[in-house]
């Protein structure tokens, strides 16, 4: 009876063509999760729409239109596009001048301000959302304003940053001018220690997620750095992650996992239950994730040098098994 509730909502939503592979879903408290793949953005090269190892990625939206903002970061450079895929511009190059980049990783945005980590130049770079340049803050090292290889950045409704300082294995909460607020972390292997955090999220609330990629972990701390709770362990089980790369939050609180090791997306609820996988197409290290207000999940296909595009949508159950 299960399977045929699923069947017969999958039909009234999309047709189903490939339930087996591209789409199901699973039980939760506010209904069922339908994934839904609706195709790829780009391919490998250097030109307009083109890829070298995208990781980074968010969607944007201004008016009637959206943006997807890419750090297509083999070509050093950051491109934006249209939710179809549609190339609009292009803005940044290789370099240690400011506006250029050295392997740009984690994007954020605060409604006014793109912040960019810049991984090897050990640097956030701040532009606006038409990309221009208007300043950056950060050097490399372990010390105050300092910094060894920032992955993943995030902005909370304070305007607060936080960023995956990944060789020192912490999160710092800076302010818009990269002004030291708080540390999180240090290096080990306990509750509250990381290993080469990749990516984080400012939660509604105050609470900071961040993905703890070497302990192959989520952890949740207070805005003030008190450790909460964490969830995930290594592995290729249900459930379980390898060297995690990007999250991203929907609207309702679902957590999806770039489960780069895996070559899978993983997906959590807000307690940290495992609520279903996304493999298909088959991915390679997939390394960014980005959810948009049309509630469309954009996966920056790192090794294949792409953007997937899904569906996800919540759905009610039709038959109680």
């Amino acid at each position: 009876m299960k399977r045929l509730s699923v069947l017969l909502a999958c039909l009234l939503v999309s047709g189903c063509a490939s339930l087996s592979v591209q789409t199901a879903t699973f039980d939760l408290a506010q209904g069922e999760l339908l994934v839904e793949y609706q195709g790829s953005i780009g391919r490998s090269g250097s030109g307009h729409a083109q890829f070298l190892q995208p990781h980074g990625i968010i969607a944007h939206q201004a008016g009637n239109l959206g943006y997807l903002f890419v750090a297509d970061t083999g070509n050093q450079r950051i491109q934006v596009l249209g939710t179809d895929g549609t190339f609009r511009f292009e803005f940044g190059r290789f370099g240690i001048d400011p506006g250029r980049f050295n392997d740009p990783m984690g994007l954020a945005f605060d409604g006014t301000r793109l912040y960019i980590s810049d991984q090897k130049n050990h640097r956030i770079q701040q532009f606006d959302w038409q990309g221009n340049y208007i300043t950056a803050f950060g050097s490399q090292g372990s010390g105050k304003q300092e910094m060894h290889r920032p992955h993943g950045v995030a902005v909370d409704s304070l305007g607060y940053l936080y960023i995956a300082d990944t060789e020192n294995d912490r999160v710092l909460k800076v302010d818009a001018q990269g002004n030291q607020i708080k540390i999180i972390g240090g290096f080990g292997t306990g509750p509250g220690f990381m290993l080469r955090p990749s990516a984080v999220i400012a939660e509604p609330g105050g609470r900071v997620l961040v993905l703890d990629a070497r302990n192959h972990r989520v952890q949740r701390f207070t805005e003030e750095g008190d450790f909460l709770s964490m969830f995930g362990s290594p592995g290729k089980a249900v459930g379980q992650l390898r060297e995690p790369q990007s999250m991203a939050r929907s609207k309702d609180g679902l957590l999806f996992i770039a489960d780069t090791g895996n070559n899978r997306i993983t997906v959590f609820d807000t307690q940290g239950k495992w609520v279903r996988e996304i493999t298909a197409p088959a991915m390679k290290s997939p390394s960014g994730l980005a959810v948009g207000q049309d509630n469309m999940l954009y996966v920056a296909d790192t090794g294949n040098d792409r953007i997937l595009k899904y569906k996800i949508t919540r759905i009610k159950t039709i038959m109680k098994k």
